[in-house]
């Protein structure tokens, strides 16, 4: 459920109003491209911005049902929540070589944004992937744009006939990508491996994002009693996965049938479903999970074994947010901060010696294995929050934002007071993005007229004004935040403060000097 926001100590975002496109649901987090999604949103909302969140269905599950469950816990959960219905083929194959990077834009997505614009401001747009980039030309030029890439499209035809494979999903040249990071005020790209790239493609600023889970170590069991080490693989349907494990387990199994290894790999995902062929007494395939700590909870370590891919390798961070032992590819652990040699192995060969290496070590060696994932965890959920601090204070140092201090009779349709906030904001709303604060008089008045809510758009109400405390929770239905002014003035830092009514944290030398 929403969260009922307290008048504490403001949040990086206190007051801000954030719009995301997403071509895929928040809910369930049942795969890494929606935890990513989740977890970006639920951190703008933790830090006090309101969500108002944009899904295009562009999944599978979403194109002949609507999937009641996952519509009503994203409702549940953000702000606002829209759909656009898809209004053209999904997914179609490109024109020519390569997709244009405007190729799978839909109009229905401009035609929805045109409207919201023109009824609603954001400080934040933020946009998942590249191939929806054209969304921010309908937004306005005060709107700060973000996009969020999840991996580099350009390139990935390459990179998948490198692994024998026919090219698949979207897949675009570096020019074509170039032209969706300049519609952007900031990129994201989601490791440092592809940062170093998309800054040669064009100038606009990017930031590394990675991605975690929270950190909430799982409980591991105790060593086998028949002293066999199972090593756990898991994985989505998709050919990249279905080669590359493959790959593995090829150079895997005759290693470990030659050392006389106590070794099983136990593969699960739905990705089982794509290797039926392989056959042998070291290989257990458990299929989908319903729960996937179920499934690591009955492993002794995890390994990531890609070789070649895009974007981040969500069961990697998975795994440490887990607290796992884990043995990976360098390759797969990109974008995560390793903590033991063992995180960043050089191939298969050198992945399948560990495993061996590991299933004849003391028990102490897997424990050590997953402390490391711990400090890496740590290591990399630091530089998270390092770039999520930097993203926001460039988006409040390009926005323009307005604050206008009201009386709250101001909410009161046709008192002067209310005409005199109708005629200011008017002509301040091309300006920049304008907050609406209560400075004085009854939190009762905002309540009795919600239409003003609506019309204003953003609202703020004092912390100390009369009925404020009472009404917190009435007033958080109408999307309308409590707020020590004081503390939330020197957070947001408003190019612009109107005083209508004065409130005392509008006397202060600070506050003359902004």
């Amino acid at each position: 459920m929403k969260a009922v926001r307290a008048a504490a100590s403001p949040g990086l975002c206190s007051g801000q109003r954030v719009l995301v496109l997403s071509p895929t649901p928040t809910h369930p987090q049942d795969y890494g491209n929606r935890k990513r999604i989740f977890q970006t949103c639920k951190r703008f909302a933790d830090e006090g911005a309101h969500i108002t969140f944009v899904h295009y269905p562009a999944e599978s599950e979403w194109r002949k049902i609507l999937p009641a469950g996952a519509d009503r816990a994203m409702r549940d959960c953000w702000d606002q929540v829209h759909t656009i219905g898809p209004a053209r083929p999904l997914h179609t194959d490109p024109v020519h070589v390569e997709h244009a990077i405007d190729e799978w834009f839909d109009a229905a997505i401009g035609q929805f944004l045109t409207w919201l614009f023109s009824v609603q401001s954001f400080d934040i747009f933020l946009v998942n992937y590249s191939w929806l980039s054209k969304a921010f030309e309908f937004a306005p030029p005060q709107t700060f744009k973000i996009l969020d890439t999840h991996d580099k499209v350009s390139g990935r035809r390459d990179m998948l006939a490198s692994l024998g494979l026919g090219p698949e999903f979207f897949y675009t040249t570096e020019y074509q990508e170039a032209i969706a990071l300049r519609r952007a005020d900031l990129v994201w790209a989601i490791k440092d491996e592809e940062r170093v790239l998309f800054e040669k493609m064009s100038p606009t600023p990017v930031l590394t994002m990675q991605h975690l889970d929270p950190a909430r170590v799982l409980e591991r069991r105790a060593a086998n009693t028949d002293g066999i080490l199972r090593v756990g693989i898991i994985g989505a349907r998709n050919n990249v996965n279905r080669i590359n494990i493959t790959e593995f387990l090829n150079v895997a199994l005759p290693a470990v049938e030659n050392a006389f290894a106590p070794v099983r790999f136990v593969v699960a995902g739905t990705v089982c479903e794509r290797l039926e062929g392989i056959d042998s007494p070291l290989i257990e395939l458990r299929g989908p999970v319903e729960e996937v700590e179920d499934f690591y909870r009955t492993v002794d370590c995890v390994a990531v074994p890609m070789r070649a891919s895009t974007g981040l390798k969500i069961k990697a961070g998975e795994a440490i947010s887990l607290g796992l032992p884990l043995l990976s590819l360098a390759h797969a652990f990109e974008g995560y901060e390793a903590a033991d040699p063992l995180h960043i192995l050089s191939n298969f060969n050198d992945l399948a010696n560990a495993v061996i290496d590991l299933s004849f070590a003391p028990r102490k060696r897997l424990t050590a294995l997953a402390s490391a994932s711990s400090v890496s965890h740590r290591i990399t959920a630091a530089k998270i929050d390092n770039a999520f601090q930097q993203t926001v204070a460039r988006a409040r140092a390009a926005a323009p934002s307005i604050v206008i201090s009201v009386d709250s009779r101001a909410f009161v349709s046709g008192s002067i007071f209310n005409l005199v906030l109708n005629s200011v904001h008017e002509n301040l709303r091309d300006l920049g993005s304008i907050t609406v604060l209560v400075a004085q008089g009854s939190a009762s008045d905002i309540l009795n007229h919600p239409q003003g809510v609506d019309q204003f758009d953003r609202v703020l109400v004092a912390a100390d004004i009369k009925d404020a405390a009472a009404a917190q929770a009435r007033l958080a239905k109408l999307c309308t935040d409590i707020v020590q002014v004081e503390a939330w003035l020197q957070q947001a830092q408003p190019k612009m403060l109107v005083v209508e009514a004065l409130h005392p944290a509008d006397r202060t030398p600070a506050r003359h000097k902004a």
